[in-house]
């Protein structure tokens, strides 16, 4: 049977996925804001979440947010405010009229509703999906950048946390400090215990040599699958303030086993074995410490 390549002009997927991998938070568009050359190139065609208007509905807005694609930059009829910095810059994004201030978006993540939501506008042919190679290129474009920030945000929140803990114990406030000998709120199977996919737990070395992360697993294992890591690609979680242990890890079918130190030698040799097999992805040496 002949094999089927998706052709370019394709339309991209409206998923969660697709959008989180172009999605722009509000503190990311300011810091790309700092280089007027490539600013319209890198936001264009990527997805941001805008805070509704009241002004534009006859009653309440029925959702507080939701999913737009820009389309378009401008320069403001007259400066507004984005904290201390006077802004001259304004957005334009598809299905709205009004021209959008960088202060009505949002820095968080944008909901699964806003994401249906969405999906809803591409059925009733009001929203029009990027093909997969504009998608491939814009991923390109901005994936260092969200990348970079989401490191620099995490690594502040985390700075935040231990100093929180150091006021008030670690070990009660430090959400990483798992100690796998203890009762865990997480599943368990086996005896072993299953972290879940949406922990921002992982680490990774980029082709640089720079450690980037951390990451939830799930969002690594798109960016594989996208082709965006080699196939010798490793990832690896490291913290503080803990005895030193090794963990060797097993991904299978998307789910993640931290085997318990004990299991060591057996998880080694099954690997040995094993290595070859369709079902195991990769063993990840892992450091506590």
């Amino acid at each position: 049977m002949e094999h089927v390549v998706p052709k370019k002009n394709c339309f991209a997927a409206i998923t969660e996925d697709n959008i989180k991998s172009i999605y722009l938070k509000r503190s990311l568009i300011v810091e790309l804001l700092e280089d007027p050359m490539t600013f319209q190139t890198k936001v264009v065609g990527c997805f941001v979440r805008r805070k509704n208007d009241t002004k534009d509905f006859y009653g309440p807005p029925p959702k507080m947010y939701q999913l737009d694609q820009i389309i378009g930059v401008a320069k403001a009829s007259e400066a507004y405010k984005l904290g201390d910095t006077n802004v001259e810059v304004v957005l334009r994004v598809a299905n709205y009229w009004k021209d959008v201030h960088i202060s009505m978006l949002s820095d968080d993540y944008f909901e699964e509703e806003e994401c249906e939501a969405l999906q809803q506008l591409v059925k009733k042919g009001l929203f029009k999906k990027p093909t997969i190679d504009e998608l491939k290129q814009k991923i390109k474009a901005v994936h260092e950048d969200i990348v970079k920030h989401s490191v620099r945000k995490e690594l502040l929140r985390l700075d935040k946390l231990i100093e929180r803990a150091n006021e008030k114990g670690w070990r009660k406030e430090y959400p990483y400090v798992v100690d796998i000998d203890e009762d865990s709120d997480e599943d368990t199977a086996n005896g072993n215990l299953v972290l879940k996919n949406q922990e921002k737990i992982w680490n990774y070395m980029d082709p640089s040599g720079n450690v980037q992360g951390p990451f939830c697993l799930g969002t690594l294992k798109y960016w594989k699958d996208e082709g965006f890591f080699d196939e010798d690609f490793r990832i690896w979680k490291s913290q503080k303030y803990e005895q030193l242990r090794y963990i060797y890890y097993k991904i299978l079918e998307g789910e993640l086993i931290a085997l318990k130190f004990e299991d060591l030698k057996r998880a080694q040799k099954s690997f040995i074995n094993t290595h070859h097999s369709s079902s195991i992805i990769k063993f990840a040496a892992v450091i506590w410490g």
